[in-house]
């Protein structure tokens, strides 16, 4: 497993050290002068301009790799097999160790599709969730369905007039189709 982990590493190593190549890059060098002006330390310096200018390239590159990591097949199929045991077995590898060896295409095909199914609705239960939890507790202690409240969607559906730009919407989109088809024809 650590060997495995060593060589996921090492093949992501480049695209992360490009990546944040960028994103320190983009940091103008006025704030680090600014800053070094109003005495801040090295340390103070790159917790609040380096770290917070780069943490939008952290994420992406994060998420991305996680991604990649956990549909990786071919590393860890030709290093172990997924061996020893069931030890180094993700579901992309097993998914095809199922459906190749024990011929059950079937299993082995609904296997990545359940992946995909909580790869799509894992972002769809996170905004379910943070938009129940109160503003107030969702930044200090984050969100969670304890103590969890409607009060945004009733003040969604009473204030902001949500149901017109809702009606809005649909006439956009409903016009936007018309027009397309009539101008295909």
């Amino acid at each position: 497993l650590g060997a495995i982990i060593l060589t996921l590493t090492w093949q992501g190593f480049p695209f992360f050290a490009v990546m944040i190549l960028a994103g320190l890059q983009s940091i103008p060098k006025s704030y680090y002068e600014a800053a070094s002006l109003d005495g801040a330390s090295s340390w103070r310096q790159f917790w609040h301009i380096t770290l917070p200018g780069i943490s939008g390239v952290l994420v992406t590159a994060v998420l991305l790799r996680t991604i990649w990591v956990a549909n990786s097949f071919d590393v860890i199929f030709v290093m172990t097999g997924g061996g020893p045991g069931y030890a180094t077995y993700t579901l992309p590898l097993y998914a095809f160790i199922k459906a190749r060896t024990n011929l059950d295409f079937g299993y082995g095909s609904e296997l990545p599709m359940l992946l995909i199914l909580a790869f799509a609705l894992g972002p769809y239960a996170w905004m379910f969730i943070t938009s129940i939890t109160e503003e107030s507790r969702l930044f200090t202690q984050g969100p969670s369905i304890i103590g969890a409240t409607i009060d945004n969607y009733t003040r969604l559906f009473r204030t902001v007039g949500f149901g017109d730009n809702l009606l809005d919407s649909f006439i956009v989109a409903s016009g936007t189709v018309v027009v397309g088809l009539s101008l295909s024809v």
